[in-house]
């Protein structure tokens, strides 16, 4: 990947977010934040304007003791 390509995070801000965060500006490109909120919609206009070129984001939310495939609505 070139220096400076964007690279989304779509996750909560827990302490492995910061990681990311901070490993992706130390590698020398763009962060693009995506808040764990938005609708896969918002998530899809985010990506193409941006351009990003990978993204972070986690494969299991545990609500209410069932597992949804939060990949999916990125996926959408």
């Amino acid at each position: 990947m070139d220096g400076g390509s964007a690279i989304a995070i779509d996750m909560p801000m827990y302490v492995y977010s910061v990681i990311i965060y901070l490993a992706i500006v130390l590698a020398g490109h763009v962060v693009v934040s995506i808040a764990d909120s938005f609708a896969s919609l918002e998530i899809s206009t985010r990506l193409k304007i941006s351009e990003a070129k990978a993204i972070f984001t986690r494969i299991l939310l545990f609500v209410v003791r069932k597992d949804y495939l939060c990949i999916a609505s990125i996926l959408q």
